[in-house]
């Protein structure tokens, strides 16, 4: 679904509530069936003119990820250092960080995941997200010095650590650890019962063998290696709150947390301190 910004989303979310209302009064299973299909279709928004410029500086190419064709943006020369935006974002949202991180020596790599930006799609999942990150460190031989997640991006980034994949450092910005907050503020945003929840929940299991749950940030977080992760959350952010932190941090055995205040769930990627603080990560080697 195109929007043009956040007052489109507002208005066709109010549209959608009172209508899937009613839908769920007369007809519970279609609901619940429409229901699991909004779940899994991320919004696209108008890009700003400076994520526009950005997308022009970079050197395009694409990859194939389960039969998708993906855009993928690289700015500068060096070690891959790879950004994976969240659900219903784009690769140049990076934007603010690519002149730090290629002033100090590194490639930074974005991409636009399946029905996300410049790739095509309408439907997207944690799966898609997690295959163009490993899409992507295959590309580069799997010399990847770093990568950043943002929401979604955090979450497969750990998934596919977990199923194997080895990066040296991560950095995790405004990733949702417990899964149930996710579903649960989905319900909310379409106006859905609990039927619907388990509607929705049931069909996840169904198509990938596992529940929302054990795809979550935390499950995945759960017996992973001593790899070095910097957690980054807002203390405003009202779409991921500041308490989604701390499973991550009590779980993962390598971890510190940045705290930020003000900068909500979008804007903190454009925040100097988290960008400081993330290429002084990268570049510390201890």
């Amino acid at each position: 679904m195109k929007v043009r910004n956040q007052a489109d989303v507002e208005r066709t979310l109010k549209r959608v509530k009172y209508l899937f209302g009613i839908l769920e009064f007369v007809a519970k299973p279609l609901a619940a069936r429409l229901a699991a299909y909004w779940f899994f279709k991320p919004l696209r928004y108008d890009a700003p003119r400076r994520e526009v410029a950005a997308a022009n500086e970079a050197e395009r190419f694409t990859l194939t990820v389960m039969g998708v064709p993906i855009q993928v943006y690289t700015w500068g020369e060096g070690p891959a250092v790879v950004f994976l935006h969240g659900w219903s974002g784009r690769g140049t949202q990076c934007r603010e960080f690519i002149a730090p991180i290629t002033q100090a020596g590194y490639k930074l790599v974005a991409v636009d995941v399946e029905g996300h930006g410049a790739s095509p799609g309408k439907t997207s999942d944690v799966t898609r997200f997690s295959g163009a990150l490993e899409a992507i460190h295959q590309h580069y031989g799997g010399q990847i010095t770093a990568a950043i997640g943002h929401s979604l991006g955090g979450a497969a980034i750990l998934l596919s650590i977990k199923e194997g994949l080895h990066l040296p450092k991560v950095v995790v910005i405004s990733t949702p650890s417990i899964a149930t907050d996710i579903l649960t503020e989905f319900l909310q945003r379409v106006g859905g019962s609990e039927t619907t929840g388990r509607y929705v929940n049931g069909l996840i299991q169904k198509r990938y063998g596992r529940t929302l749950e054990e795809l979550s940030a935390y499950q995945s977080a759960k017996g992973l290696p001593a790899v070095p992760v910097l957690l980054v959350y807002d203390r405003t952010d009202v779409d991921v709150p500041f308490y989604h932190a701390q499973p991550l941090l009590d779980t993962l055995k390598n971890a510190r947390l940045l705290a930020t205040e003000g900068y909500s769930h979008t804007r903190i990627l454009r925040s100097p301190e988290v960008i400081r603080e993330t290429v002084a990560f990268i570049n510390d080697m201890a």
